[in-house]
């Protein structure tokens, strides 16, 4: 689940920027899905994942 929370951050600003080329925004996504699976990609979403579960920990009590 988070490497597809990875890739939603990556197309949305590319969404925002070409929206008269929906082509660029499947490659985009296509290429934040096998960044997502690299090793840094790896850890960019596990500390996503950490910053997420912290802030439902402080906002909501979520897992607390």
């Amino acid at each position: 689940m988070t490497i597809l929370a990875v890739v939603a951050l990556l197309a949305i600003p590319v969404a925002i920027l070409a929206k008269s080329n929906p082509a660029t925004v499947v490659l985009t996504t296509v290429f934040g899905l096998f960044l997502g699976m690299t090793a840094p990609g790896g850890a960019l979403a596990g500390a996503l994942n950490e910053l997420g579960a912290a802030a439902l920990t402080a906002f909501g009590g979520v897992g607390a």
